[in-house]
């Protein structure tokens, strides 16, 4: 018996295949293809024949074995014999289950055979290893419509792949999340890959006519044509297209609302108005991503953050859709906020007064100074028979300007609840005082109507 072996590159799963290919007439060749693991050995059996090949730990490829005419005829080869395979790191093991292979005539291993040589299918083997010195097999037989012409053009290293007919979808938003696309035709086996511009992609057997293959979102991030093709052992499928692209306009940016907002504000919801927003669409804001809630196919909400408007600054404001573009930008503006208010604090009278005057239906009344910073403010409240009936501070001053033609102003408030006041006019007066400076005496009249 001569053996030799012939080493192809290939990857993925370890699947093994056994065919009886056509030779020169002194030898019979019978091929084996092992794919798996490195650093494994992986011996072959057929028949009673044990370790008809072995392959070296750490080599992938395509094993064969030559033996002569007269150890092949030893072998009933015209009856149903067992293939298995055994794979091995020395410390761990494991057999496949054996594979039936059913021959419908005699060998011949001439110039003229004839297709009844070659099985009605091919062994099939899957080992994955699952932990170190632990395998796992699985074992399969593979039918083909036409074994001898699959098998010799294999052989020449021409296998075809399964036909492939028609995709759904045949298309996706550039940028969309993962799509399930089927694929429809014939020969489609467990061990049949669905390759997406040649890379290997989740496949899933639904029939001998069906397969279902998950195109994750990564690779749906730019627009183009891209070549789906379906690979079984020894064999591709010619490609069918499926095109990520735009499928609706890109968005564009009516307005904003608010259009502004105040430096060192809060964060707040952006509402942009526009066109062709779509759930995947999302709010830029100088160009970075905002969180945006989808509310219709015209409007979209956003949450600016405070940062974003911590200081005065134009900002642009855009939509991306993913796979559509990006909208033209719109500003929004970040104005600064104003100064402190600052008033005259000379202690110096400015203006004093009460209102509402007369007050109606229990309306407490406010009695007004305006006199710059004093140390302290006193209210006194009188009738006209001059009965004292309220008195009281005003506490702090607040800067305002209320109208009077005077500007901001330390303007001090004193109010007067009423409630316990029949209607009448009554008399206020207001004493101001700052030390070193003469104190400021104002007096006035109020009504009250119950």
């Amino acid at each position: 018996m001569r053996r030799g072996a012939k080493i192809s590159a290939a990857a993925g799963l370890l699947a093994f295949a056994a065919l009886v290919p056509r030779l020169a007439w002194a030898h019979c060749r019978l091929q084996y293809q092992v794919i798996g693991p490195g650093g494994l050995f992986y011996q072959v059996a057929l028949g009673s024949i044990q370790n008809l090949g072995v392959l070296p730990g750490g080599t992938t490829g395509q094993l064969g074995a030559e033996v002569s005419w007269t150890d092949i005829r030893q072998l009933d080869l015209t009856g149903t014999i067992q293939v298995s395979l055994t794979a091995t790191d020395l410390t761990g093991a494991v057999t496949c289950p054996a594979v039936s292979l059913n021959l419908d005539g005699p060998p011949s291993c001439g110039d003229d055979f004839s297709p009844e040589v070659f099985p009605v299918c091919t062994p099939s083997f899957t080992v994955t290893q699952t932990a170190p010195h632990a395998f796992n097999c699985s074992s399969a037989c593979v039918s083909y419509p036409q074994p001898h012409a699959w098998l010799a053009n294999y052989y020449l290293g021409n296998a075809p792949g399964p036909p492939v007919a028609s995709l759904s979808p045949q298309s996706a938003i550039a940028g969309a999340p993962s799509v399930a696309v089927g694929i429809r035709g014939s020969g489609f086996i467990g061990a049949s890959q669905v390759q997406w511009n040649g890379s290997p992609q989740t496949t899933v057997l639904v029939d001998g006519t069906s397969l279902l293959a998950l195109i994750p979102s990564p690779l749906l991030v730019s627009s183009g044509t891209n070549s789906i093709t379906v690979l079984n052992p020894g064999g591709i499928s010619s490609p069918l297209v499926f095109t990520a692209g735009s499928l609706t306009p890109a968005p564009s940016i009516s307005g904003l609302l608010p259009t502004s907002a105040m430096a060192g504000g809060a964060a707040l919801a952006l509402t942009v108005n526009g066109a062709n927003f779509i759930s995947s669409s999302t709010v830029l804001w100088n160009g970075q991503p905002r969180q945006t809630l989808f509310v219709n196919a015209t409007q979209l909400s956003a949450e600016i953050l405070t940062a974003d408007i911590a200081v005065p600054v134009t900002a642009d404001v855009a939509v991306l859709t993913p796979g559509n573009g990006t909208s033209t930008a719109v500003a929004f503006t970040v104005t600064a906020a104003p100064s402190p208010a600052t008033g005259n604090s000379t202690f110096l009278f400015r203006d004093s007064y009460a209102f509402p005057s007369p007050s109606r239906r229990g309306h407490p009344v406010t009695i007004r100074l305006q006199a710059g910073l004093a140390d302290s403010v006193d209210v006194h409240v009188y009738d006209l028979s001059g009965v004292l009936v309220n008195r009281g501070s005003p506490g702090s001053p607040q800067i305002l300007d209320d109208g009077n033609g005077k500007g901001l102003q330390y303007t001090y408030d004193y109010l007067w609840d009423v409630s316990g006041a029949g209607s009448g006019v009554y008399v206020y007066t207001i004493t101001a005082k700052k030390a070193g400076q003469s104190d400021i005496r104002k007096m006035g009249k109020v009504g009250v109507l119950k």
